[in-house]
């Protein structure tokens, strides 16, 4: 009796073992989700100096923008994105006693912006080399100003996609700038932007096994 206890046992074990299902380990890193996107965007933006111009008061100053092309890896809701821009920012400022005569500088630079990119938000920084400069007077007159220093700006966002299909994705992007490093006299100029961006995704193929 106990032989035959026993050999039921050992079957029932063994059909258990025999119909449990093994899973493989998951993958640390599937290449089948990488996907590359290439695309453009543009955006318009507002500009305020944050530094203190002897004299002066500061004017945010609108119809600034930027407009460049991009490129994207993603690995699902991670990855990097890199934009090439032309880039035009500036600032107003008007005597302490007059309101009316303001003046205002646009600046022009090329821009390298590096950005993380974390389920939507964005953190980079723009790395920009000076194109020109000029000033309107507060008659309206245009001239050539000062040299204008390279620009290096923390930048915090969101790209926020609002059409996606396999192939195309469209975002609403929205940023704000501050920079660390003087781009002229006592010139610290913040920014914020809206704009859009568009891309164009390839995945690569899946893996054969």
């Amino acid at each position: 009796m106990k032989i035959l206890v026993l050999t039921m046992l050992m079957f029932l074990g063994a059909s258990s073992l025999s119909a449990r299902k093994i899973k493989p380990p998951p993958k640390a890193f599937d290449l089948d989700k990488i996907s590359f996107c290439v695309g453009g965007l543009v955006s318009a933006k507002g500009n305020i100096n944050t530094g203190t111009i002897e004299g002066c008061e500061n004017k945010p100053v609108f119809g600034m923008g930027d407009a460049g092309g991009s490129v994207s890896v993603l690995f699902g809701k991670i990855g990097l994105v890199f934009n090439v821009m032309y880039s035009t920012g500036g600032f107003s400022r008007y005597p302490y006693d007059d309101e009316s005569f303001v003046s205002t500088n646009t600046y022009h630079h090329l821009v390298f912006n590096p950005n993380l990119y974390f389920g939507g938000l964005i953190l980079g920084i723009n790395l920009g080399k000076p194109l020109s400069n000029t000033k309107t007077s507060p008659e309206g007159n245009v001239t050539e100003h000062e040299d204008i220093e390279p620009l290096r700006e923390m930048i915090i966002g969101a790209m926020i996609p609002v059409f996606q299909n396999r192939y195309t994705r469209l975002n609403v992007d929205i940023r704000a700038g501050y920079v660390w490093k003087r781009l002229g006299e006592e010139l610290y100029p913040a920014s914020f932007s809206v704009g859009v961006s568009c891309y164009f995704k390839y995945r690569l193929p899946k893996s054969h096994k």
